[in-house]
């Protein structure tokens, strides 16, 4: 479990900048810049409407198919600390892990 902070206002899944789900995924397979992941689990909010159905929790799963990234182990971040980014998203690729931190050289 990893301790997750989300600035992503416009997600229905966050309230008060934790998310309401069990687990997120991090997108972004290639990628060696934070620029290029996003949360797969982004959905736009409609209105004041948000996913009510559980409750917020800072401490939650991370999937992630950043491979470049030095926190990824077969697919699971092992970040203590992950923060996505994005508060004006209106869509998932304006969502990143701000937490992505190549293992390459760039």
């Amino acid at each position: 479990m990893n301790n997750l902070m989300c600035s992503v206002n416009t997600c229905t899944h966050n309230q008060n900048n934790l998310c309401c789900r069990e687990y997120i995924k991090v997108a972004g397979k290639n990628t060696i810049t934070a620029t290029f992941t996003s949360c797969e689990n982004f959905r736009r909010k409609e209105g004041e409407l948000t996913n009510n159905t559980q409750s917020p929790k800072n401490l939650l799963d991370v999937l992630c198919e950043a491979e470049n990234c030095k926190y990824n182990n077969n697919q699971q971040c092992e970040a203590d600390n992950i923060s996505i980014e994005g508060a004006y998203a209106l869509s998932e690729v304006q969502t990143e892990c701000s937490t992505f931190t190549s293992k390459i050289d760039k």
